[in-house]
C-alpha cells in the first residue's frame, strides 16, 4: 500500500477506506511512507463507528450511513417480493446522513510545508513552548 502513496505526486490527496479498520491501515501506511495525515493525506472511513473511528491518535472521520432507512427499504422490497412484486429496475440509491469530521480529514489547505510541518509539530506537541529548541529542530525556516 505504501508504493500507492509514493507513486502519487506532492499534493493533498484523500483516502477513502471501506470501514475504520481499513482506514485505520491506511493511516498506518501514511505514516510507514513519512506521509502526514491529514496535511498531507486526509483519510476518511466508508462508514461511523464511534468507538473504533477514536482508537488511534488521529481520530478517523466518518461517513453516517442511514443505516435505519436502509433497514426499512430492504424490509418493504423483501415483503414485495414475498408478494409476487418484481424488483426495482434500478437500485435504490441512499444518501447519507453526514459526514462526522474528526482530524483525519481536519486540514488546512496550506500551500506552505514549513508551515504544515510545524502546525502539525505543535498539535503533536501542544506543551512544547513554542519556538524553541524542539520546533526549531523539527522546521528549518527563518
Amino acid at each position: 500500500m505504501c508504493g500507492i502513496f509514493k507513486s502519487s505526486p506532492k499534493k493533498r490527496r484523500l483516502r477513502l477506506g471501506r470501514n475504520p479498520s481499513s482506514a485505520r491501515e491506511i493511516i498506518y501506511a501514511c505514516q510507514v511512507a513519512k506521509l502526514l495525515v491529514p496535511e498531507e493525506v486526509a483519510v476518511l472511513s466508508g462508514s461511523d463507528d464511534e468507538l473504533l473511528c477514536n482508537l488511534l491518535n488521529i481520530p478517523i472521520s466518518g461517513i453516517l450511513v442511514a443505516a435505519e432507512q436502509i433497514g426499512h427499504l430492504a424490509a418493504q422490497l423483501l415483503d414485495d417480493l414475498i408478494n409476487g412484486q418484481t424488483t426495482p429496475k434500478h437500485p435504490i440509491l441512499v444518501p447519507p446522513l453526514a459526514v462526522i469530521s474528526r482530524q483525519s480529514t481536519d486540514m488546512l489547505a496550506i500551500p506552505n510545508n514549513t508551515l504544515v510541518k510545524a502546525l502539525n509539530f505543535i498539535r503533536k506537541n501542544p506543551a512544547a513552548p513554542p519556538f524553541t529548541g524542539p520546533l526549531r529542530g523539527s522546521v528549518t525556516a527563518s
